[in-house]
């Protein structure tokens, strides 16, 4: 094996050549996959055309997160094994079903008719100093593999409901909000961008 091995792949990594440094796919010229539409072209290099996701995961901020080198515990699996509710930092009871509303953290997980339905609803408060994109790691960790789960987070804790009947005002101070539906196909992030500026104005609520 090649000892300067390593070092090219920490290169790689790292995107040295910056023209296609958000890049997560790409093909050459004389070919047209059926992904390449679906995808934003970035950089055309000699033969090669370099295409990046749209939305938030083609950011600078979706590279951003660690590789944990393990799996992680399984949100969907925290009313059924202790191990996984507490590594979550749940309560041990909602294990057994004695407390279908759980606090995580600063969290509130509401799964009451998530149970039948699958559809969870997470409201927590936000670390005003952590970066905007680690938003997204918490809403993922907390939503597990739910195939519906609404995420929505606030870093004014005076201003963080406990349920969907907000005011205006609660509306308006939201942070970030996250929503999946495996259903429909459907997931997206939003920040509120008179608080934290996004380079791309889809990432906004809209007001």
């Amino acid at each position: 094996m090649d000892p300067r091995a390593g070092d090219c792949r920490h290169d790689a990594l790292g995107g040295t050549y910056p023209p296609v440094g958000l890049a997560t796919h790409y093909h050459t010229d004389w070919v047209r996959p059926y992904w390449s539409d679906s995808l934003e072209k970035i950089a055309i290099v000699d033969t090669h055309l370099f295409f990046r996701w749209p939305g938030y995961w083609g950011t600078a901020g979706a590279f951003r997160g660690a590789v944990s080198g393990s799996d992680g515990p399984v949100a969907k699996l925290a009313a059924i094994s202790p191990l996984h509710a507490i590594a979550l930092g749940l309560p041990t009871e909602l294990a057994t079903g004695v407390d279908a509303n759980a606090a995580v953290g600063d969290a509130r997980v509401v799964v009451g008719a998530g149970e039948a339905t699958g559809r969870d609803t997470i409201y927590t408060q936000l670390d005003r100093r952590a970066a905007p994109e680690s938003f997204v790691t918490t809403a993922l960790r907390l939503c597990g593999e739910k195939p519906y789960c609404k995420f929505m987070g606030w870093t004014n804790p005076m201003l963080k409901p406990d349920s969907d009947a907000m005011s205006d005002t609660q509306r308006a101070a939201m942070t970030f909000s996250y929503l999946r539906d495996d259903k429909s196909g459907f997931e997206k992030a939003l920040w509120n961008c008179s608080e934290y500026k996004r380079d791309d104005v889809r990432q906004c609520m809209k007001r």
